[in-house]
């Protein structure tokens, strides 16, 4: 299946990464052998989606299970593949890549990527101690302003 990506790269994606996304299977069936099919991402969150796929195509990594409530290292939640293909995002920009390849395998329905995606957000909010941290550690601007800050902080006071 010939895609491009917004970045205007043409890539040729495999029956094994079509067959990890219902979306994409759909799309297959719709489209001729010649056709472009424009995805909404770049091509490193598509290259790192592959490379996911075959991964997981490689060593059959199953489904893990819910975060649990104790606290646990990052590396006991997800197999050892996952873990590795985590650490090897490019580090400079490693948050932006992993909510693209959250949303790119949301938008595709990617389960595996997705679920991976959402455990390692999940995991690194969970590291966070407050609103602050979570802000700073996903580069997130806080865009609400003093009066409106200090009628929550009145309005969360009435449920203590």
């Amino acid at each position: 299946m010939n895609v491009t990506t917004l970045d205007g790269f043409k890539y040729s994606l495999t029956s094994s990464f079509v067959k990890m996304s219902p979306v994409l299977q759909m799309l297959k069936l719709h489209i001729t052998h010649k056709d472009q099919h424009e995805l909404p991402v770049t091509l490193k969150t598509l290259l790192n989606a592959v490379k996911f796929c075959a991964i997981i195509d490689q060593n059959q990594v199953p489904m893990q299970e819910p975060i649990p409530d104790t606290t646990v290292y990052f590396s006991e939640l997800v197999s050892q593949q996952e873990y590795e293909f985590v650490d090897s995002l490019n580090s400079d920009s490693k948050e932006d890549e992993i909510k693209n390849l959250f949303e790119f395998a949301d938008y595709i329905d990617f389960k595996k990527l997705r679920r991976l995606m959402a455990k390692t957000i999940a995991f690194k909010i969970k590291r966070c101690k407050n609103v602050e941290d979570i802000r700073k550690q996903f580069e997130l601007v806080n865009d609400i302003d003093e009066k409106e800050y200090a009628k929550l902080e009145e309005d969360s006071k009435c449920l203590h």
